[in-house]
């Protein structure tokens, strides 16, 4: 009888894991749990990834109100910003210098919205890509396009927080202040790493990016993605920062070149004395028109990795904020492969 019993213990216990390993494989509906490359392929396409990028909750930037593009009145500033607390007196307090711009125990919009989110997806692509048991051999060149665009954009993404948050990067120095963390790791429930130093951070950004180039497509299906020209010209800006200008020379010209293959100079920027105004008749009401229908669109020629504009005065900056960053306004070539005037 106590063998029965046990042999019966031994079959139930099989039944059971079985049940268990059949209700694990069922996939929940509605959710992607990626399991092949095309599945973290569409991760690259998820709106957390060029949305909230130094935006705050209402659209605005702070980062464009450091800068000499835009004036506020004094009525403005008083009655509008703090008179009437505004949500955003952020960027009221970038215009006047004021420092803390924000408060240091409240959540931070470029960090939890925009930075982090989207490190997030690009941190899973590449984890969850490197985990696959097996890529079939057609699809290896394919993983490799996805790998470099997720390294792409992630090391850029985290060179400019840097550049944000920490000092003024001074090339022969230690540069040892800590800024940002350099998170890699998808695990939620991992160990908080330390914040990174500014060298270790333009360190593993630079090596983000030259990973990236080898295997970044020539073209891409919108432009969040960063095709090969992009990362060119991403590396091109990096180094306007470690003041390695042959290497600024270098990769600015081979995007250029790229950019320009097809259709000349008229297929990355727009001829200014071309623009004119859709009403003449009233110019403060009136908008701009270009050569093309695509000035303000996602998809401008200026624009080679869009991010979402900055919607407050002072806006337009239709893709990554580089106008406000130092630098940008060094060469309009390399700037306007990555961002819009």
């Amino acid at each position: 009888m106590p063998r029965l019993r046990f042999i019966f213990t031994i079959i139930s216990a099989g039944v059971a894991l079985s049940a268990c390993n059949k209700f694990l494989d069922v996939k929940p509906k509605g959710k992607l749990i990626p399991s092949e490359v095309a599945d973290f392929d569409k991760l690259l396409d998820n709106t957390g990834t060029a949305q909230y990028i130094f935006l705050d909750n209402n659209g605005g930037s702070m980062i464009g109100y450091l800068n000499d593009n835009l004036e506020l009145s004094e009525g403005i500033g008083k009655v509008a910003y703090k008179a009437n607390n505004h949500p955003n007196i952020d960027r009221f307090y970038a215009y006047t210098y004021r420092k803390p711009y924000r408060n240091p125990n409240t959540s931070d919009y470029f960090w939890d919205w925009g930075t982090y989110r989207a490190a997030a997806y690009y941190n899973n692509i590449i984890e969850g890509i490197g985990a696959l048991k097996t890529i079939k051999s057609e699809d290896q060149g394919y993983a490799r396009t996805v790998l470099a665009q997720a390294h792409a954009a992630r090391g850029f993404q985290y060179f400019l927080h840097n550049l944000i948050y920490g000092p003024v990067y001074k090339p022969g120095t230690p540069n040892s202040t800590r800024t940002i963390p350099y998170l890699t790791n998808p695990d939620l429930n991992a160990p908080m790493v330390d914040l990174s130093t500014q060298e270790e951070v333009f360190r593993l950004a630079a090596g983000d990016m030259h990973r990236a180039l080898p295997d970044a497509p020539a073209a891409t299906n919108w432009p969040t993605r960063a095709n090969k020209t992009a990362v060119q010209a991403m590396l091109a800006y990096f180094h306007l920062f470690t003041r390695r200008y042959d290497s600024v020379a270098h990769y600015a010209n081979l995007a250029w070149t790229g950019a320009t293959a097809n259709g000349g100079p008229d297929k990355v920027l727009y001829d200014y004395n071309l623009f004119s105004w859709t009403n003449p008749g009233n110019v403060i009401s009136s908008t701009i028109k270009a050569q093309d229908n695509f000035l303000s669109a996602n998809n401008s020629r200026e624009i080679l990795l869009y991010r979402s504009e900055d919607l407050g005065p002072g806006g337009r900056l239709r893709a990554i904020p580089l106008l406000s960053l130092p630098g940008c306004s060094t060469r309009r070539m390399i700037c306007g492969m990555l961002t819009s005037f």
